[in-house]
């Protein structure tokens, strides 16, 4: 009987000293997974005043309201360096973006693709080089009073 609680007792103490070694490790796969997503997020939200102003621009002809753009509604399609000079690593780069904008509780009005410049040369640093409505979503019933006819 004496060896059975030896036994039951180095077993369970066991069992508690490798609980918290996994949990770690799965702590930190989950921070590694998060901080992949951390620079993409900021840039998008440093962006979206110029990304707003963009879709306003377009739907104005379409909507009587201005549709909301969230960040987790962005897609980053391609990013890349405009200047490939291998010596001297340029700051100029065109991002390529799609946006699905919406209204009311978040119903999409549509998708769209722009592209962004970023250049210290640029006065304001981003310039929308183009902008592409891709689709239109039908609104609801209850939501089309708010198209412009």
């Amino acid at each position: 009987m004496k060896q059975f609680h030896v036994l039951t007792t180095i077993i369970l103490i066991t069992v508690v000293l490798s609980l918290p070694i996994q949990a770690n490790a799965e702590v930190n796969r989950m921070l590694k997974e998060a901080d992949s997503d951390l620079y993409p997020d900021m840039l998008l939200l440093l962006l979206l005043p110029q990304i707003q102003e963009a879709v306003n621009s377009y739907y104005s002809k379409i909507l009587k309201v201005d549709p909301v753009v969230y960040p987790y509604e962005i897609d980053i399609v391609k990013a890349e360096r405009i200047d490939q000079n291998p010596k001297n690593r340029g700051y100029d780069f065109l991002l390529t973006l799609e946006v699905q904008p919406v209204i009311g509780p978040h119903i999409a009005v549509g998708q769209d693709r722009m592209t962004l410049e970023i250049s210290p040369l640029i006065t304001n640093i981003v310039k929308i080089t183009s902008y592409q409505h891709v689709h239109t979503n039908q609104l609801p019933l209850n939501w089309q009073h708010l198209l412009l006819r």
